[in-house]
């Protein structure tokens, strides 16, 4: 993945330094993603999204948080 030039959060958003230096990209009203990892090089190392509706009624997060939650199901 590359540098997300193309999003943009029109309000809100938030970021959060990571402990090995990339950092966590909350994305506020951009609908296509709600949050990223971007390491220090600005490249996406992952980003993560509501999929189960990409129009215009798709959910979006005021603010996005690292933390610790144990999976019910493994992840794709």
């Amino acid at each position: 993945m590359t540098e997300p030039t193309d999003h943009l959060a029109i309000f809100a958003g938030s970021s959060q330094r990571l402990a090995n230096g990339n950092t966590l990209v909350g994305w506020a009203a951009e609908r296509r993603v709600m949050a990223s990892v971007v390491g220090r090089d600005g490249e996406v190392l992952w980003s993560v999204r509501d999929a189960s509706n990409p129009t215009d009624r798709a959910f979006f997060s005021y603010r996005a948080a690292l933390g610790a939650v144990p999976d019910a199901t493994p992840p794709t």
